[in-house]
C-alpha cells in the first residue's frame, strides 16, 4: 500500500474535533463519502488520527485511510483510489 502525503479540506469543530471532507490525490479532487471508524494513535511522542473512509469514484466504491499528523498539521493518505 502506497503512502502519500495529500491536500486536504477539513471542518473542524469548537472542542477541537477533526473531520476531513475531501482531500486531492494524483491531480483529483476526491469527496469523502463515508468514515467508517476514526481512533487515536500515539507512537513515540506522536499523536495521529486515524480515519477509515469510503469514496465513490469512477462508479466503484473505494475504502482506505487517511492519517493526520497532529504535530506537523499533515494529512496521509493509505491505499484506495489514487
Amino acid at each position: 500500500m502506497a503512502i502519500k502525503q495529500v491536500e486536504m479540506i477539513q471542518a473542524n469543530t469548537a472542542t477541537g474535533n477533526v473531520k476531513p471532507l475531501r482531500f486531492r490525490i494524483a491531480g483529483r479532487s476526491i469527496n469523502i463519502d463515508r468514515i467508517i471508524t476514526s481512533a487515536e494513535e500515539k507512537s513515540a511522542g506522536f499523536v495521529w488520527l486515524v480515519y477509515e473512509a469510503e469514496s465513490i469514484v469512477d462508479d466503484r466504491l473505494h475504502r482506505y485511510k487517511l492519517k493526520f499528523d497532529t504535530r506537523a498539521c499533515k494529512w496521509y493518505f493509505i491505499g484506495g483510489p489514487s
